[in-house]
């Protein structure tokens, strides 16, 4: 399977090294360095992978996701913060009738945490003394 990455930051990187380490094959990774790079110039990079992985920034989603609908790519969105965009992003796929799939976080604090806010509910349902919350905050550096 050839993978083509948007992202190598810390969430990117640890993608990008576990699809190594599983003997994937990395066709493309785009970074900073091509911010300038339209969505028409990527789709042109991305035909003939087997699917793309994003974990970059909010604005850049739309882009990306332009580019793998064109290229007919299977996109996995895992960046944060772009969901004011997910009506556009699902016209272009739409359009193109492409495939995305997208999670709200993909960081293993993030999983934890809704697997302990799970379990908290379980624990405080019917105790009617409570009236419980659970604010979230993840990652120890900024």
């Amino acid at each position: 399977m050839k993978l083509a990455f948007f992202g190598d930051g810390r969430m990117g990187s640890a993608a990008l090294a576990q699809a190594r380490a599983e003997g994937y094959e990395i066709g493309l990774v785009v970074n900073t360095d091509d911010a300038a790079e339209d969505a028409d110039a990527l789709a042109k990079r991305l035909r003939g992978h087997d699917a793309a992985l994003d974990f970059t920034v909010p604005h850049a989603v739309l882009r990306h996701v332009t580019a793998c609908a064109a290229a007919r790519v299977p996109l996995v969105e895992g960046t944060t913060g772009w969901q004011d965009q997910e009506a556009e992003a699902r016209r272009a796929m739409d359009a193109a009738g492409g495939t995305m799939v997208f999670g709200a976080n993909f960081s293993i604090g993030v999983q934890v945490f809704y697997r302990l806010v799970d379990r908290a509910g379980e624990l405080f349902r019917g105790v009617a003394a409570y009236d419980a919350f659970i604010e979230e905050a993840h990652h120890a550096r900024p």
